[in-house]
């Protein structure tokens, strides 16, 4: 996706949302039609809507209803699933409902600190301006938008940093769910020129990246306005902003992205299949991802290096962003942790 058309959707969605924090009595679920025509329909302070699959698997999650038998009540039993959901929702607390017009998209505590993805973008969209202006061009690599979740990469192409193996450059991975579904994530972002292949520098919080949960006070109920809702976020975005332009001005955190790769080209893995096989486990891998991974390790070289650049490419190839940036996220887990030496696959140091 191009992040004019990013910015274009965003504004779109901005446009329609509505966030109303309800208590749990103003959720609702019936059913219209009699019998097999039965259809499950779900409401919020009086007014029906229509959820998300990511918004039904919160409503499963907040009824401890298990989210397949959620969905097979839901979809064979609707009667059931509505007397189910008004039975154990939790009585006595609020509850942020998140609309896009008559859309439910998430259902979440009203301690939920709400970073909207529109505001996250356009925030580090004024970073991009000032820094392709004052210090040389950038790219934006890749902007994803799911039900879920915002992807943004950019890197500094005119910045590259020769190895032994190829050039690299650097740049940031904005990671944001305004439903949910993750925490808000900035990381330093490292590319490789010849394969395409980016790995994420995840550290936590730190003087170059930023890992927050989204909770805060709560908030009392009625509609938060978009007002109230930038206010909450005001302290967040800065500091998103001063990141992002320490990561696409200085060096710092990419010598060290860089010099742990250093280290690992010198680290020789003596069990190949050894090696995809506890990686594997750790990154919930697929037989069809594991026998890719193989294969493009195998190509790479038998070092430490050589298997992280084939999560890499594994990450550039699998067409999904959710699942790509799990990948550039593990392979830096597996750059910088010791579970290849406690699985007795690569020499000693």
């Amino acid at each position: 996706m191009e992040l004019t058309q990013m910015a274009k959707q965003l504004e779109e969605i901005t446009l329609l949302r509505k966030d109303l924090i309800v208590p749990d009595s103003q959720i609702v679920a019936g059913t219209q039609g009699f019998l097999n025509h039965a259809t499950p329909i779900l409401s919020i302070d009086g007014m029906p809507v229509q959820a998300t699959s990511w918004a039904h698997s919160q409503i499963a999650a907040k009824t401890v209803i298990p989210i397949k038998y959620y969905d097979r009540m839901r979809t064979e039993a609707p009667a059931l699933w509505a007397q189910s959901i008004n039975r154990w929702m939790p009585q006595g607390k609020n509850r942020l409902a998140r609309m896009i017009g008559d859309q439910l998209t998430a259902f979440m505590s009203d301690r939920y600190l709400v970073l909207d993805n529109h505001d996250v973008l356009f925030a580090v969209l004024g970073v991009f301006r000032d820094v392709a202006q004052t210090v040389g061009p950038i790219t934006v690599q890749s902007a994803d938008l799911s039900e879920t979740k915002m992807y943004i990469r950019a890197i500094m192409p005119d910045r590259t940093y020769r190895l032994k193996d190829s050039e690299y450059t650097f740049g940031i991975s904005i990671q944001n769910s305004d439903v949910g579904a993750s925490s808000y994530r900035v990381n330093p972002y490292l590319w490789r020129v010849v394969c395409s292949n980016g790995m994420i520098g995840r550290a936590g919080s730190t003087d170059y990246s930023i890992e927050r949960r989204h909770t805060g006070a709560r908030v009392p109920e009625g509609v938060l306005s978009p007002e109230t809702r930038q206010a909450r976020a005001k302290a967040i975005l800065g500091e998103t902003q001063d990141i992002t332009r320490a990561c696409l001005t200085t060096d710092e955190p990419f010598r060290a992205m860089l010099g742990a790769a250093e280290e690992a080209m010198e680290r020789q893995v003596i069990d190949m299949t050894g090696a995809v096989s506890a990686v594997g486990s750790v990154l919930n891998m697929s037989e069809d991802e594991k026998n890719s991974l193989l294969n493009l390790f195998s190509q790479e070289g038998p070092t430490i290096w050589g298997l992280t650049n084939g999560i890499t490419a594994l990450a550039r190839d699998t067409g999904d962003a959710d699942r790509a940036t799990e990948l550039e996220e593990g392979a830096w887990t597996v750059l910088t942790s010791d579970m290849l030496a406690k699985a007795r696959v690569v020499a000693d140091p």
